[in-house]
C-alpha cells in the first residue's frame, strides 16, 4: 500500500516537472534554437537590404548551430514585412531586417504598425548619405557647390529617388547645414532613373550612396556625410573635415517583436557580434562601400528613438505630414456621404418618390447600409 503511495507521488512530482518544462519554459535556454532562423526582407533580392542579410545568413554558418534563412516580403515599403514579423510567434525564429528607410514609412503611412512594435536588437552597417555630381561640373568641394548656388537667376537642382525619402530629407539638411537657398528636389522615382540624369548633366547634385558611382567614371563624390573617410574611397572627403558637422547614414540592422524570449536575443546578439568581426565580413564592407558599425540593443534603440524625432521634423517641414492629414480628413467624409445618398434616393426611389411614405424602420436600415456599405 505504502509502495503505491511512492508511486503515485513520484508519477505526480514527474507530471508537474514536465508541465513546468513545456509551459514555464524550464531549460528553454538549451534547446534554443532548434530550427532554421528566418529573416524577413522587405525588398527585392539583390536590394542593398536583401544582400547584406544574406551575406549575414552566410557568414553566420561558421558560427551558429542552425541556419539563417533571407525570405523576401516586399509591398508598401516594408510594411508588409513588419506585419509578418509581427503576426509570427515571438518565439525568436523570425527576425526582421530593418533599414533607416522605416522610420519615414511608419510615419507618413500613419499605420498601425509602431517602430515601438519592435525590439532593435543589433545594427549592423552604416550606409553614409554622399553628394554625387557630374564631373564635367567640376565640383570638387562643397565650397564649389555653395559657389554654384549663389549664382544669380539660378535655380540648383538635386535629385534622387523619392520624395519624402531618406535622400530627399538628406537633400533638405543640406540645404540647411550649407544656408543655400535656391535650390529645388526632383524627384526620379528610383535610383537608377536619378543616376542615368546625373549622367546626362540634367541636375547638379544626386543625394545617394557612395556605391552609386561604382563603374561610373564620369560621376564624382562631392562629400559623405561620415565622420571619416571609406577605406576604399580615400581621397572622397567628408563633411566634417570641410567644416560642417554632419553624420547621415542609411543604416541596415536586425530587430524582434517585442516579446522574444532573452534567450533567443543574447543567442542571435551573439552570432550578430561575431559575424561584424569575420574577415569576410570585413571585405563585403569595404566592396559595398558601407561601414561595419555594430551597435547593441541599447545604443541602437537610443539611434531610433532620436532620428524618428528629426525624421518627422524633416517630414512636417517637406509638407509630407500636412498633406496626408488633408487627405485623410476629406476623403472618408466625402465617399461616405455619397454612399448615404445612393441609399436614400434608392429608397426614395422605392417609395416613388413620395417623401411621406418613409418610415422609421427605413430610415434605420437606410443607416446601417450606409454604414456597412463604406466599411466595405
Amino acid at each position: 500500500m505504502k509502495s503505491s503511495k511512492y508511486i503515485a507521488g513520484f508519477v505526480v512530482i514527474l507530471y508537474l516537472g514536465l508541465l513546468g518544462y513545456l509551459y514555464l519554459n524550464i531549460g528553454q535556454g538549451k534547446t534554443f534554437p532548434s530550427r532554421p532562423i528566418s529573416i524577413i526582407v522587405h525588398s527585392k533580392p539583390g536590394s542593398a537590404i536583401d544582400f547584406m542579410a544574406r551575406k549575414v545568413a552566410e557568414i553566420a554558418r561558421k558560427y551558429s548551430d542552425v541556419s539563417f534563412v533571407v525570405e523576401n516580403r516586399t509591398g508598401t515599403q516594408g510594411l508588409v514585412a513588419m506585419q509578418h514579423v509581427l503576426d509570427a510567434k515571438a518565439d525568436g525564429y523570425t527576425l526582421l531586417g530593418v533599414t533607416k528607410s522605416f522610420l519615414s514609412t511608419v510615419i507618413v503611412n500613419k499605420s498601425k504598425v509602431s517602430m515601438n512594435d519592435f525590439l532593435f536588437i543589433a545594427n549592423m552597417v552604416s550606409d553614409p548619405e554622399a553628394l554625387i555630381a557630374n564631373k564635367s561640373r567640376n565640383f570638387y568641394s562643397l565650397e564649389d557647390l555653395i559657389r554654384d548656388a549663389g549664382r544669380e537667376d539660378y535655380t540648383q537642382v538635386w535629385i534622387g529617388p523619392g520624395t519624402g525619402s531618406r535622400d530627399h530629407l538628406m537633400a533638405m539638411k543640406c540645404w540647411e547645414t550649407l544656408e543655400i537657398d535656391n535650390t529645388q528636389w526632383i524627384d526620379y522615382k528610383s535610383g537608377p532613373q536619378a543616376v542615368l540624369a546625373l549622367m546626362r548633366d540634367e541636375a547638379a547634385v544626386y543625394v545617394g550612396n557612395p556605391a552609386d558611382v561604382r563603374g561610373k567614371t564620369g560621376l564624382g563624390i562631392i562629400s559623405i556625410a561620415s565622420d571619416k573617410r571609406l577605406t576604399p574611397l580615400p581621397d572622397v572627403p567628408t563633411f566634417k573635415e570641410q567644416g560642417y558637422d554632419m553624420n547621415e547614414s542609411m543604416w541596415r540592422g536586425f530587430a524582434y517583436k517585442r516579446g522574444v524570449p532573452e534567450e533567443a536575443i543574447r543567442y542571435v546578439t551573439g552570432i550578430l557580434q561575431k559575424v561584424v568581426l569575420d574577415e569576410e565580413w570585413i571585405n563585403y564592407c569595404n566592396e559595398s562601400y558601407v561601414f561595419s558599425n555594430f551597435e547593441g540593443k541599447e545604443e541602437f534603440t537610443r539611434r531610433i528613438v532620436d532620428e524618428t524625432a528629426e525624421t518627422n521634423h524633416y517630414l512636417n517641414k517637406a509638407g509630407m505630414l500636412v498633406n496626408y492629414i488633408k487627405e485623410s480628413s476629406v476623403h472618408p467624409v466625402v465617399i461616405f456621404s455619397l454612399i448615404t445618398l445612393a441609399v436614400f434616393f434608392l429608397l426614395f426611389v422605392y417609395n416613388r418618390f413620395d417623401i411621406h411614405r418613409f418610415n422609421y424602420d427605413q430610415i434605420v436600415a437606410g443607416g446601417i447600409l450606409s454604414i456597412s456599405f463604406f466599411f466595405l
